[in-house]
Parts: C-alpha cells; structure tokens; sequence
C-alpha cells in the first residue's frame, strides 16, 4: 500500500502530496495522482487517457512528466507515480499540470516553506608549497557556501584560525609528518572536515661544507634554507635569517668586526660556534675565526679633531699587531 502523504497540492482529479524525508531534511518525498472515483465514491466512465498529468515540477526540478493517466474507465480509483528530490532552500515552489477531457489544460503553482537546517560549507585542501618548518596549503569551498573562517588541524590537535583561503603554518619540526585537515565555518556552523593532506617537513638545514673563517668573514654551503648564528663565549655576534640552500659568504659588517676583535683581546684568533637554525631546533659547528686581511674602518681622536683610519691586520710581512693609517701622509700609529 502506497503512503498518503500530508501536504497535498490538487487541481480538478489531479493531486500530488509530499513530506520532508527527515527532520529539517532538504529531501522532499512526492506522490502524483489521479481520482477516478468521484466525491460520492462512485467510478467515473472517463475514456482512456480522459485526464493526465502532463508534467510537476519541485523547486524548478521536472519530477514528472506526461507520466500518469487514467487507463480504463472503472479502473483503480488512483494511478500513482512517485520519487525523491533535493530542493535549494527552504522556500520553494511546487507546480501541477495536467489534461481533462472536455475541459484542456489545467494547471496550479503553490508556495511552499518548509524548516531546514542552514548551509554548512564543505572544503577541500591542497598544499601549495613546504620547507623544514613551514606548510603551505589552499582552501576550496566546493558545495558554493563560502566559508567565513577556517579552522586547521594536524591530526586532532587545533593548530589555528584564519579567514583567509590560503594557509601557512609556521615554527614546524623540520622532517616531521603532519596529517593537516579544515574545518570551514559558514551561517549554519562547522562543515565536515575536508581531505587530509600528508605532507612531511623538510630535514634540517646543516652546514656541508665550509671555508676558513677569517675576520672578515666565510664560504659556506647549506643543504637548506635557514638562519646563520655565530656565537663567541655564550654571547649571539653575528645573524643573517632565511639564508637560501646551497654556496653562500658570510660578510662581517664593520660593527661586528670589531666587537670579535674586542673578544679576543690580545690572541690573533678566537674559537666561536657557528649555529645553523631551522625553526625550532638547530645544529651546531665549532670554528676557529682567526685575523687575516682588512679588519675596518674607524675614527681616531688626535687633538681634538676625528681621523678617518683603517686597521690593517695580518700583512704579507706577518705583521700580528695591526697598523692604523691615518688619512694622511703624516705617518701610522703602530698598535691594537
């Protein structure tokens, strides 16, 4: 036995019910029809094919068309068609037309609301790019409900919230996987969580090779990008982030130079730690920076008045105590 649904659109014989699938569902289930018994119960002597259902449509959708008709005068009091159709919105339009002998074409509109649960968005993610430390990824709205926020994750543990549809997470632990998922927020609330994407960082940057590190500075090759530290007794001299992978010189300016100057004092070298970091973990390389070549510029005090001089260390003759020249032919000031 067919079910009888509740909400009924009729014209003339012609009818078609429907009801929601399910609580606040966008799924409308119809039923189509034809009376052929009259309000007293008794069998109409319509001809074959007196009446017709020439067509329904539901929230703009064809459901049926030129798909019941009354077959056999004295036949079954109700020939049935049936489905199933998703509707946009709550708010939607059902439509009726059919053929009665004697009569023609007839056809009825009727608006219908109903209570449906408000448009979650759906996402889908892709990775733009990845380095030791960073992931780069991108958010589609793909169900046309644009998100007004996202929220992402690595695995279950919340990593953070952002309004915009292309993504990038930081401060990552090089060579590490990461199992990176979004949640997008539009007017009904959180969607499903989208695609997860398995990307692992890149290893740590370390130092492949290195020159002789002198007071001037060094040549150096990295295997990553990463950031260049040099330590002497505890204490950060020297820093130069986001160096790019591969052969790279390290130029002391004036100001660092003589700050390693002033640490080792009256020895002719010094022993230093250089650090490579790559986000939050870092190797370290232990390096001897000696004198050799043009130290820098400087000013001396000579009566009063500022002179221009540099300070020359390590000579072809193997002078160790350094000349300052004056900017002048009047002589040098032998000393440190």
């Amino acid at each position: 036995m067919s079910t009888v649904y509740t909400n009924r659109l009729s014209h003339s014989r012609f009818y078609v019910s429907w009801q929601q699938a399910g609580y606040k569902s966008k799924t409308i289930n119809w039923q189509a029809g034809i009376e052929t018994k009259d309000e007293s119960g008794y069998w109409d002597n319509w001809y074959n094919n007196a009446m017709q259902i020439n067509n329904i449509t539901i929230d703009g959708k064809t459901v049926l068309n030129n798909g019941v008709y009354s077959n056999i005068s004295g036949g079954a009091s109700r020939q049935l068609a049936s489905g199933s159709v998703e509707v946009s919105s709550g708010s939607f339009q059902i439509s009726i037309t059919g053929y009665l002998y004697n009569t023609g074409t007839l056809s009825k509109t009727e608006t219908v609301t109903i209570d449906i649960e408000p448009d979650k968005p759906t996402v889908s993610i892709s990775e733009i790019s990845h380095t030791a430390t960073t992931i780069k990824i991108k958010c589609s709205d793909t169900n046309g409900i644009n998100s007004e926020k996202y929220h992402i994750y690595n695995g279950s543990t919340f990593l953070k919230e952002t309004t915009s549809k292309e993504i990038t997470l930081e401060n990552l632990t090089p060579n590490t996987k990461y199992g990176i998922k979004v949640y997008g927020y539009g007017n009904g609330g959180f969607g499903p969580e989208s695609n997860t994407l398995y990307i692992t960082t890149s290893k740590q940057s370390t130092i492949i090779s290195i020159g002789d590190f002198d007071i001037n500075g060094v040549k150096l090759t990295l295997s990553g990008e990463g950031n260049i530290v040099v330590i002497i007794n505890g204490k950060e001299v020297v820093r130069r982030n986001k160096v790019p992978a591969g052969e790279y010189e390290l130029i002391l300016t004036d100001d660092e130079k003589q700050e390693i100057y002033k640490l080792m004092g009256n020895s002719n070298s010094i022993n230093a730690i250089i650090r490579v970091e790559t986000g939050n973990s870092h190797v370290d390389k232990n390096v001897n920076i000696t004198l050799n070549g043009d130290v820098f510029s400087c000013t001396l005090k000579i009566n009063g008045a500022n002179k221009r001089c540099k300070v020359w260390v390590g000579t072809a003759k193997g002078n160790k105590q350094g000349i300052f020249t004056i900017g002048t032919s009047n002589g040098n000031v032998r000393g440190r």
